[in-house]
């Protein structure tokens, strides 16, 4: 229930220093920012999962780190 109200509160302050529109476009931009991140999470799945069916082994991400 507190999450609600400084969500409210948040919002309000928003509106209160700045006008309704670009309150509007932090909040699109916050929304496509986790849209992207949701796509990003899928493609990276699809890879996994094409990886396995063409029996390519996955990416050792800690070799390629350790060699910079």
């Amino acid at each position: 229930m507190y999450t609600l109200y400084l969500l409210t509160i948040f919002i309000v302050v928003l509106v209160a220093f700045t006008s309704i529109e670009e309150t509007l476009r932090i909040i699109r931009y916050v929304d496509l920012q986790i849209q992207y991140a949701v796509v990003r999470y899928k493609m990276y799945r699809m890879k996994r999962t094409l990886e396995k069916q063409m029996g390519i082994p996955p990416r050792q991400w800690e070799k390629d780190i350790d060699t910079w």
